[in-house]
């Protein structure tokens, strides 16, 4: 695949988020490396590790927003601060599965920060993401939903996705 992104690292306490994003980026073949880290530090550190060496960096990073001990909103407080060091682009994307509007305006206001992506996470969204010249904003479509936007949901302040990538759903992934 021409342009295909080379790294890409996952930060995000989820193992079943990290499991489902990474086999879809592999089935998809989106990306040619995939990085886990459940611990925002070990990515920071990592971050710090690389600075001399760019080819070690992500091209993209997925953030989750909340997570124990050093959430989305900190680690990106870090990544500005790290961002001034080094010359290469590395796009980053927030992510919950949460879509409290609170969030999602202060994620509009972050300048390093691409787009919210709504967990759980399709494989077109990944596309998306990933793939160059394929890119919607995720946040002005949330924005501007109807009241109506889902019939089991209510747009609030505060709204949760209440379903997930289901074991049924896993089951059915080729190669799994």
């Amino acid at each position: 695949m021409k342009n295909k992104v080379k790294t890409v690292w996952i930060v995000d306490d989820d193992d079943l988020f990290f499991f489902y994003a990474n086999r879809m980026i592999e089935l998809e073949s989106l990306a040619e490396n995939v990085e886990y880290f459940k611990n925002p530090l070990a990515a920071i550190y990592k971050l710090e590790e690389c600075c001399n060496h760019e080819d070690k960096l992500p091209d993209v990073i997925l953030l989750d927003i909340y997570m124990p001990f050093l959430d989305g909103w900190e680690f990106y407080k870090e990544f500005v601060e790290f961002k001034s060091l080094i010359s290469k682009e590395i796009v980053l994307y927030m992510a919950s599965c949460s879509l409290n509007l609170r969030d999602i305006e202060k994620v509009k206001t972050l300048s390093l920060v691409k787009d919210f992506i709504v967990k759980p996470v399709t494989p077109e969204r990944l596309k998306q993401i990933l793939l160059p010249n394929n890119i919607t904003n995720e946040v002005d479509i949330i924005a501007n939903l109807g009241d109506d936007f889902h019939p089991n949901i209510q747009k609030s302040d505060e709204v949760f996705f209440q379903s997930r990538p289901s074991f049924d759903l896993l089951e059915k992934i080729p190669g799994r």
